[in-house]
């Protein structure tokens, strides 16, 4: 309890030493109150038809292949211009089973707090990855993971863009075997406008413990910690734009007893990437020691998912992302892409490559009364 109390504090801090300081850059959740939508009932349709495939050989993880789809169905209520409440069920299929893998009850509520704060409870809203960048948190999570419930705190400006969350993986009661887990993440990226200079600090913690259920296994709270700073130019065609970014990462076991084989570590991770038009590309040098990464993608981790005799110290990894997107006005975006990374260490060459079809469109049924 302890833990929990410290980093909500810390959290509060953070956002607010921040909140004048963060930008509209991209990555962020993006779901806005519509004014004009005030009063409605509507049906938003929130589904995804997704291909992964990991070609991974090393010994820090293996490759697998995730074949499936997501269908989220709620009915919306725009109860006034600052208010809206949604409710309806998640179901995740995987290609070749006989029945979904997952069906969940969601209900979301937001309110517009101020012109650029809103408030989320229950069902947050997790698209974007929180701003947050792969090696601490995983893209996949969205696609296969249980729609995350908690609390959330939005902030949109011109200036910032901020996110600040806590999501509730694990409930247990008195006498349950198991722990409680959760997560809590703070994003946030200030623009110094109209520089393209623009300053990203972000905060993830997974904690894993609990007072009242009865089994052994020892609390353990793992922390990402993270800086940087980036500059994005767009080019005279407006179509196509060139940027660089450095990241400094801290990971951290912060466990009252640490039994991880490294406590500490560290990560610096420069990239210079472009687009033009649908196309994104994106190249980067990964150098971390004793990196613990619990929601990020475990190939940039020290530790390994499939034994841990391989362990990895140090880690050096040379990335690659090409990656064609595009958004319709039907609220329907479909992105293809692929990523290659080659480890140092082994002497080996990575990959993976994707295909998604995302759908979030709402329907209208009728006026509230």
């Amino acid at each position: 309890m302890r833990f929990k109390s410290q980093i909500v504090i810390a959290l509060i801090l953070v956002s607010g030493i921040s909140a004048s300081a963060q930008s509209g850059f991209s990555g962020f959740p993006q779901d806005e109150l519509v004014a004009s939508d005030s009063g409605k009932l509507q049906l938003n349709l929130s589904a995804a038809a997704f291909f992964e495939n990991n070609e991974f050989t090393g010994n820090i993880v293996k490759g697998y292949t995730l074949p499936g789809f997501y269908v989220q169905p709620t009915a919306v209520a725009n109860l006034s211009p600052k208010t809206r409440v949604s409710a309806g069920f998640h179901g995740l299929f995987y290609g070749g089973r006989e029945k979904f893998d997952r069906v969940v009850p969601v209900l979301r509520i937001e309110h517009q707090l101020t012109s650029s704060i809103k408030m989320v409870g229950g069902t947050l809203i997790a698209n974007g990855n929180h701003g947050l960048p792969e090696p601490v948190y995983n893209p996949e999570r969205f696609f296969i993971n249980q729609p995350e419930t908690g609390v959330q705190f939005l902030k949109r400006s011109s200036q910032v863009d901020a996110d600040l969350w806590i999501n509730w993986e694990n409930f247990i009661e008195h006498g349950d075997s198991v722990q409680e887990r959760f997560t809590m993440g703070f994003s946030s990226v200030f623009k110094a406008s109209p520089t393209g200079i623009y300053f990203p600090v972000f905060f993830v913690a997974h904690h894993a413990g609990g007072q009242i259920n009865a089994g052994n296994d020892t609390v353990q709270t793992i922390a990402n910690i993270g800086v940087g700073f980036g500059y994005k130019y767009a080019l005279d065609s407006r179509k196509a734009w060139l940027g660089a970014e450095v990241l400094f990462i801290h990971s951290g076991d912060f466990s009252p007893m640490t039994h991880m084989p490294f406590a500490k570590g560290y990560a610096v991770y420069p990239r210079v990437m472009g687009g033009y038009k649908s196309l994104l590309f994106e190249m980067g040098y990964w150098n971390a020691s004793g990196f613990l990464n619990p929601r990020g993608e475990p190939i940039f981790g020290s530790i390994s998912t499939v034994n841990k005799i391989y362990n990895e110290k140090r880690r050096e990894l040379l990335t690659t992302k090409l990656m064609l997107k595009h958004n319709y006005t039907s609220g329907l975006c479909i992105s293809a892409g692929i990523e290659t990374y080659y480890d140092f260490s082994s002497s080996t060459l990575e990959y993976a490559y994707c295909f998604r079809m995302v759908l979030d469109r709402n329907f209208f049924i009728g006026m509230i009364r």
